[in-house]
């Protein structure tokens, strides 16, 4: 059986991680939209932290394990430890996971509070509010959408 290379390791593992971080993005995203819809309508949602609480909980901590371990991981060893793993190179090629980036920007939200019950109607209503959004770091759903 042929060995992978580090890099060949370290590029599988990051469209992994690029693959979790559009997931991330679109439950935000949806999450944005109830919360913005809820508001909007008036529903009371108990507690402060608006729909999909739960979810949202797990998801932080996730990221927060996540980005604990890797940071673990790239910390340097001493001298008289053993010796780094391929894998251990590997996940060292990984970027910790900023949520923030991948939250829904403040001019998208908005934009979104703006006009969250315009064309509320029918099945369509939910993509075309998840396709307005675009994340703190300028990704668009519409990117994903049209491929």
């Amino acid at each position: 059986m042929a060995k992978k290379s580090i890099k060949s390791v370290g590029i599988e593992l990051q469209d992994k991680l690029d693959t979790a971080e559009q997931n991330i993005r679109m439950f935000l995203a949806i999450k944005a939209i109830l919360d913005t819809a809820a508001e909007a309508v008036g529903l009371d949602v108990p507690g402060d932290k608006g729909m999909l609480v739960a979810p949202n909980i797990r998801l932080g901590a996730y990221i927060d394990l996540y980005n604990f371990r890797l940071e673990e991981l790239q910390e340097k060893r001493l001298p008289w430890e053993s010796a780094e793993t391929r894998l251990n190179k590997a996940l060292k090629m990984l970027p910790a996971i900023d949520i923030e980036k991948l939250k829904p920007s403040p001019d998208s939200l908005k934009q979104l509070k703006d006009d969250i019950l315009k064309y509320a109607k029918g099945e369509v209503w939910l993509r075309t509010k998840l396709l307005s959004i675009e994340c703190g770091d300028g990704f668009s759903f519409k990117k994903i959408w049209n491929e």
